[in-house]
This record gives C-alpha cells, sequence and structure tokens, in this order.
C-alpha cells in the first residue's frame, strides 16, 4: 500500500487496521486521579491466635485489646494473617499490612494507601512523632 497506493505508513497501518475491525488505542489522560478501592481481607470469627501471636511478641493485653476493638487488628479469614489498619481522621480503614502468623509471609491488601499506615494516636496533645518500619515495632 505504501509502494503501490503511495499511503504513508501510518495511513497504510490505519486502513488496514479498519478492515480488519481492530479498534485503534485509546489514549488516557496520564492526569487524571484514580480513587484507590482499598480491598480488605474479611474477618475471621476468631481472633485467639492474633492475640496468642501479639502476646508472644511481648505486646500488652490492653493495647491488643484497644487494637481489636477499634478494629486496627483482626485476623483474616482465609490466610489467617494478621491484618494491621491503618485509618484516615474519621477511622476509615485506608491501608492494611498482612503479616502471617507462623509464616514469613509480608503483603499488603489491594488498594492500600500508605499515607494511612498503621497508627496509634495518643489522647493528649504532643509535638513528638515516633516513626516505626512495622506495625508490630509501633505495637511493643
Amino acid at each position: 500500500m505504501i509502494k503501490v497506493r503511495g499511503y504513508s505508513f501510518l495511513e497504510a497501518v490505519e486502513l488496514l487496521a479498519e478492515r480488519a475491525n481492530i479498534q485503534p488505542p485509546l489514549f488516557v489522560s496520564e492526569n487524571v486521579p484514580v480513587e484507590k478501592q482499598l480491598l480488605l481481607p474479611k474477618k475471621n470469627q476468631d481472633d485467639q491466635k492474633v492475640i496468642a501471636y501479639l502476646l508472644g511478641r511481648g505486646i500488652d493485653k490492653e493495647i491488643i485489646q484497644f487494637c481489636l476493638e477499634s478494629g486496627r487488628v483482626y485476623k483474616s479469614a482465609f490466610h489467617h494473617n494478621v491484618v494491621f489498619v491503618g485509618m484516615d481522621e474519621k477511622d476509615n480503614p485506608k491501608y492494611a499490612a498482612l503479616r502471617g502468623i507462623g509464616t514469613s509471609f509480608i503483603g499488603e491488601a489491594n488498594g492500600s494507601d500508605k499515607n494511612y499506615s498503621f497508627s496509634i494516636f495518643t489522647e493528649k496533645s504532643n509535638d513528638t512523632v515516633h516513626l516505626f518500619e512495622l506495625a508490630i515495632d509501633l505495637l511493643s
């Protein structure tokens, strides 16, 4: 088509694609913000393995109870991982770190926003921020 009919390369490709019923690619602007949708693992009914795991890591029972009651920590139903949930200012889940119990598994839930990693706020106003590599380090 290029040599015989004098089409440009792009014109020849477009014509052949049209005849083969191939749709040209659609381009989406990179400036379109995509809102992340956090997919939290389903909760297991029993948190006893999570409690035993955290107690074994030296975490105080009162801290464990607070985390369970506030929804910051729970056991996932399918893989039986500990789920450490990061919340926004309104206590909406935005992040989830996953840690295997008795395994070396470490991961994050799909759609996690690292701007809201696992945290615990003080009741009193404070000028100090403590940063930790992992949620378990914060708890201990």
